[in-house]
């Protein structure tokens, strides 16, 4: 079962998939909840809907009993959510810290393109990702927040990269080379391995090469595909768990990329891997996303 704000859009959505959901009152998320663990996801998409629907379903998917939260930085506003929305269903960073959660999500955002310094709430998202080190068991850095994170601790630079990472790509998971030391990412990584599917739509992208090799906290390369570069990556303990990827996207989502992108003129091929030679859309990676949130969560 998952428990979910009261009269979040999703829920209604899951539960008419057939998933067991309660829905539960905001308030009741700053007292224990015996029998779940608390996921929290700081949501920094602009569509804040499908972004709860695609997190609360891979979450609901995995069959674990899961109190699934949403939050703000302390101070942050929003251009596509009103006031109201973020009132009903989100809580404060300053009321999450009194959880604090066994599990944390950062999601990804568009803004691949400006600086890591000129994004407006920086500080805070760097405040958070202190906090989250030092009292979450282990946190899940998604896209855009896998490099923000990368850079803020391990000064490890995006690159913009010519053509956008669009599409379904395998990826391989890392060898006895990089696990000899790390007996929890072998643990972490065992039933995705060798090889799984990984949907990626990014304009930028981290390199192996600019990763440190040394020190407790430097993140060892665990997933990398021939066509998308590195796709996942984590501390030995996994505190930090880095997706530079969506596992959490639903079928539908790359499609409707595509075509909001063909609808603005901009420059874009159909997504690779996606699509059957009769125009279908294949979801060749639902598997593996359940598997991987079932572990990160478990």
């Amino acid at each position: 079962m998952i428990l979910l704000p009261q009269h979040l859009p999703a829920a209604d959505i899951l539960r008419n998939e057939g998933f067991d959901v309660r829905e539960v009152p905001l308030e009741s998320f700053s007292q224990p909840a015996p029998g779940f663990s608390d996921v929290a996801v700081l949501n920094l998409m602009p569509v804040k809907p499908t972004t709860e629907l695609d997190f609360a379903r891979v979450c609901a998917r995995t069959g674990l009993s899961l109190r699934l939260c949403f939050f703000r930085l302390d101070g942050q506003t929003f251009k596509h959510t009103s006031e109201d929305y973020i009132r009903s269903f989100y809580l404060s960073f300053s009321q999450l810290r009194q959880l604090p959660p066994r599990r944390l999500i950062v999601t990804g955002a568009p803004l691949e393109q400006i600086a890591f310094e000129d994004v407006r709430y920086w500080q805070p998202l760097c405040e958070l990702m202190d906090w989250a080190d030092r009292h979450v068991p282990s946190t899940l850095y998604v896209c855009w927040a896998a490099q923000a994170a990368l850079y803020h601790f391990n000064r490890v630079p995006k690159h913009a990269i010519p053509e956008k990472r669009f599409g379904i790509f395998p990826v391989e998971t890392a060898g006895e080379d990089v696990l000899k030391t790390a007996p929890a990412c072998r643990r972490f990584l065992e039933p995705l391995a060798p090889c799984f599917m990984m949907p990626h739509s990014r304009h930028s992208e981290v390199r192996l090469a600019d990763f440190p090799t040394t020190g407790a906290d430097a993140p060892l390369p665990l997933a990398s595909g021939a066509d998308c570069g590195l796709s996942l990556a984590a501390t030995a303990d996994l505190r930090r768990v880095f997706v530079t990827g969506h596992l959490e996207y639903a079928s539908e989502t790359l499609h409707n990329e595509y075509q909001r992108d063909l609808a603005k003129g901009l420059p874009i091929q159909p997504p690779l891997n996606y699509y059957s030679p009769e125009g279908e859309i294949q979801n060749r990676w639902l598997s593996s996303a359940v598997t991987f949130y079932r572990r990160f969560l478990e």
